[in-house]
């Protein structure tokens, strides 16, 4: 599982936490990392706005959507996200 969180047991060696159960479900850490940026961005972070877009652009744990993708990135522009605005100004190149 790439990107696991790693816990210590009590001999202090380090293991890899056991990936959470939507995983196993067949639901991959792409769509869990997806979720939970849309989440955030739905509460109001700017930045997770950003990874929303960007992971619609690409098609990133979830349907490429382009127009989705730009909504979500003006979006994060409109909130003085550099990356998001430079973003957007390439959509439009």
């Amino acid at each position: 599982f790439v990107g696991a969180a790693c816990v210590r047991s009590q001999s202090s060696s380090v293991l890899p936490a056991a990936p959470p159960p939507a995983v196993a479900e067949g639901i991959g850490p792409l769509e869990i990392t997806f979720h939970g940026f849309k989440t955030a961005a739905e509460a109001g972070d700017v930045r997770a706005a950003y990874r929303v877009g960007i992971c619609l652009l690409e098609g990133r744990g979830c349907v490429q959507d382009l127009p989705a993708a730009l909504a979500w990135l003006l979006r994060a522009a409109d909130q003085r996200d550099l990356d998001a605005q430079v973003m957007v100004a390439s959509c439009y190149l």
